[in-house]
C-alpha cells in the first residue's frame, strides 16, 4: 500500500499495481498537462494537472465502489479505469480535442483505450490476472464504468471539487459524501436514491456556475482561441504533427509552436498575457439556425473570421471567432430511484430544467482581435452577422 497526500481528498491510498501504473510514462506525462489549460491566465491558482485529477478520480471511485457494495475484483478494475481515464488527453486538455478529431479521427477516450493496450500499461495489469480490454471498456463508461462517467460520477465530482479549490471559486463545492452515500447499483448503472436528490441538484448547479464564471470566462475563451489558432497554424506548416499533441505535454507543444513564425506570435502573446480583446459579443440565440449550424461545423468559425478580417481590412490572424459549445447535453444520464419509480434528474427537477434553459440563454459568440483593430472589426462583424 502506498499513500499520496492530496490537496483535495487528503490521503489517497494506492495498491502496488496502481503505484506501478502511476509511475508509467503515460501517467507521468499528465503532470505536464494543466487540467484547465489557460484558465490560470484569469485565475492564477489554476495550475493543477490531469495527473492529480486522475488520482482523485480513482480515490472517489473506490469510495463509490465501497458504498454500493461491489466485490473487491470489480472495485480494483474500476479504480484502474479511473486512474487511467485521462491518459489519452492531448496537450492543454480539451483545447486539443478538436484537432485530435479532425486530423486523427480520435477522441481522447479512444486514444486512452489504445494507450492502455501498450505493453507498459497492459503488462502490469495482465500480470495481476486482470484484462486490459475490460479496463478499457470501463474507461469509456460501458457497464459499471458509469461509476466514473455518469453525470454524478467520480470524474465529474473530482473535477468540480478540484477546480473550485484551485481557482478559489466556491461555486464548485459539492456534497460528494452525500452523493456517494445515496448511490446504488441497478443493472450495471449507477442510480441515485431519493435522499441524494438535492445533492445532485447542487452538483448540476455547481457545474453551471463553474462554466459561467470559470470555464467560459471571456478572457479564457479568447486565450483558448489564440492557442487553437497557433495549433492550427503549426499543424498547417508542419511545425507540429497532430500526433505530437498526444505524445507531448503543454510545454512541449508550446516549444514546438514557437519555431513557427505565425504560430509563434500567438504563443509569445499568450506567454506575455497580451490577449486579444472583445470586438463583438453576440447572443447565440439571436443568430439564425442556419448561421449557428454553419459556425459549429465549419472549422471553429475560421470562415467567418476570414470574412470579417477581409471586410475590416485587417490581417487574417487578427480576427478570431469563438463559437459556444452546449454543455448540458448529458444531464439525462442521472437516474433517480424515487418512490414512484426511476426517473431522470432533468425530468424530476424544475431546478435542473431551469439550469438547462439558463445555459442556453447565456451562450455567446465572441469575435476578438488586437486592441488597435477593435473598432474596425466590430463594425465589420456587425455588418456580416446582421446583429
Amino acid at each position: 500500500m502506498y499513500v499520496i497526500k492530496d490537496s483535495v481528498h487528503g490521503n489517497i491510498k494506492l495498491t502496488d499495481l496502481e503505484r506501478e501504473l502511476v509511475d508509467s510514462r503515460e501517467m507521468q506525462r499528465l503532470r505536464g498537462i494543466k487540467q484547465l489549460a489557460l484558465t490560470n491566465l484569469v485565475y492564477p491558482g489554476a495550475n493543477h494537472t490531469r495527473f492529480e485529477h486522475s488520482l482523485g478520480t480513482a480515490h472517489l471511485t473506490g469510495q463509490i465502489c465501497e458504498s454500493i457494495g461491489l466485490k473487491e475484483s470489480a472495485s480494483a478494475e474500476l479504480r484502474l479505469a479511473a486512474l487511467l481515464h485521462d491518459i489519452g488527453h492531448g496537450a492543454f486538455s480539451h483545447e486539443s480535442d478538436y484537432f485530435l478529431n479532425k486530423y486523427l479521427g480520435e477522441s481522447h477516450e479512444s486514444i486512452a483505450k489504445k494507450k492502455l493496450e501498450s505493453d507498459r500499461i497492459a503488462g502490469p495489469i495482465e500480470r495481476e490476472g486482470l484484462k486490459p480490454s475490460r479496463i478499457a471498456s470501463l474507461l469509456i463508461g460501458e457497464g459499471l464504468g458509469t461509476v466514473i462517467t455518469s453525470g454524478i460520477g467520480s470524474d465529474r465530482m473530482d473535477y468540480l471539487l478540484r477546480d473550485s479549490y484551485y481557482t478559489g471559486v466556491a461555486y464548485g463545492v459539492i456534497d460528494s459524501e452525500r452523493l456517494i452515500q445515496t448511490m446504488s447499483l441497478s443493472k450495471d448503472s449507477i442510480v441515485l436514491e431519493e435522499g441524494g436528490f438535492e445533492a445532485a441538484e447542487s452538483l448540476l448547479l455547481a457545474r453551471f456556475m463553474m462554466f459561467s464564471t470559470v470555464y467560459s470566462h471571456h478572457a479564457v475563451r479568447i486565450a483558448s482561441s489564440m492557442l487553437g489558432r497557433a495549433m492550427e497554424l503549426g499543424i498547417g506548416s508542419s511545425s507540429i504533427r497532430p500526433v505530437d499533441l498526444v505524445s507531448l505535454d503543454d510545454s512541449g507543444v508550446l516549444r514546438a509552436l514557437m519555431g513557427d513564425s505565425r504560430a509563434g506570435r500567438f504563443v509569445r502573446m499568450i506567454e506575455n498575457r497580451e490577449l486579444y480583446k472583445r470586438a463583438l459579443v453576440c447572443e447565440w440565440s439571436t443568430l439564425s439556425n442556419k448561421t449557428r449550424g454553419a459556425l459549429q461545423k465549419n472549422g471553429r468559425g475560421r470562415t467567418l473570421a476570414g470574412q470579417i478580417a477581409q471586410e475590416a481590412d485587417v490581417l487574417e490572424d487578427d480576427v478570431l471567432v469563438d463559437v459556444p459549445v452546449p454543455q448540458y447535453k448529458d444531464v439525462e444520464d442521472v437516474l433517480l430511484a424515487l418512490r414512484a419509480g426511476k426517473e431522470t434528474l432533468s425530468s424530476a427537477s424544475d431546478l435542473v430544467r431551469s439550469i438547462k434553459s439558463a445555459e442556453e440563454k447565456r451562450q455567446r459568440l465572441i469575435v476578438a482581435c488586437p486592441q488597435a483593430c477593435v473598432n474596425k472589426v466590430e463594425k465589420a462583424a456587425t455588418r456580416i452577422l446582421g446583429t
